[in-house]
């Protein structure tokens, strides 16, 4: 796969109380994707454990934000 390789993601939208009430799709590029992914685990891996994960969050953040998922 090339850098400038896309997928196509399904995201739910959310009201205010956490409820999805929409869904929509968009491409985000496989390394963006590879990104998210990589925080996430990272992040259930540390809570497992125990662990605070308040700066893998963070990181996740930064990433679906770069990604335009947020």
């Amino acid at each position: 796969m090339s850098q400038n390789d896309k997928v196509d993601i399904t995201l739910n939208e959310f009201d205010d109380n956490g409820n999805a009430v929409d869904t929509h799709s968009m491409e985000i590029s496989t390394a963006q994707a590879s990104d998210v992914i990589d925080h996430a685990a990272q992040a259930i891996i540390i809570r497992r454990a125990g662990g605070n994960i308040d700066a893998v969050l963070d990181e996740l953040e930064e990433a679906l934000t770069v990604s335009g998922v947020l």
